[in-house]
């Protein structure tokens, strides 16, 4: 949580930076929770079975959230 505030921060200061916060993004329902940014649990469905790379729909929702982000800066 504190490094990506951090880069939250860094990005803020730069012209040509754009931070995406993804931190709860592959939390499913767990995310939309009081309190997620600390108690969010990762939904396996949007990782590999390591549970580690993110799966077909992990990167769909990560395609779609970058995809609207570089919409937002044209």
């Amino acid at each position: 949580i504190q490094m990506s505030r951090t880069f939250q921060r860094l990005v803020e200061l730069q012209d040509r930076a754009f931070f995406v916060d993804s931190l709860t993004l592959f939390c499913g329902a767990s995310a939309r929770q009081p309190g997620a940014l600390f108690k969010a649990q990762p939904d396996p469905k949007y990782f590999h079975d390591d549970q580690l790379h993110l799966s077909t729909d992990g990167y769909r929702i990560w395609k779609d959230i970058v995809e609207e982000t570089i919409q937002k800066i044209q």
